[in-house]
């Protein structure tokens, strides 16, 4: 899985470049150094973060995500992948939405 940098990071689950560091110094993200020294956010990590940052809604709210308007893109990260013999499965959180297609 890929790292992404604290912008990506920010961005991919509608936090604020402000916020993506001090939630990763404050341990609610995994974060880590690449080779350069620049500091990285760990792609599981933040997919399982996305994941349980929607589920839980607005201030903790289930249900109660933030009102959102999506013109012609979707930004997102998958956070679940199942492939057989005939189909795969593809989950990815987008915000405080989660879309799972076959």
């Amino acid at each position: 899985m890929p790292t992404y940098s604290i912008g990506q990071a920010a961005h991919l689950p509608g936090l604020s470049p402000e916020t993506a560091p001090r939630w990763a110094d404050g341990g609610r993200l995994r974060m880590g150094r690449d080779g350069s020294g620049n500091r990285v956010i760990d792609g599981m990590g933040l997919a399982r973060f996305a994941k349980e940052r929607a589920l839980a809604g607005v201030h903790g709210v289930p249900g109660h995500a933030p009102p959102t308007s999506v013109h012609h893109a979707l930004t997102g990260i998958v956070t679940a992948l199942t492939v057989d013999d005939v189909v795969a499965r593809v989950e990815v959180q987008a915000g405080p939405t989660r879309w799972s297609r076959s």
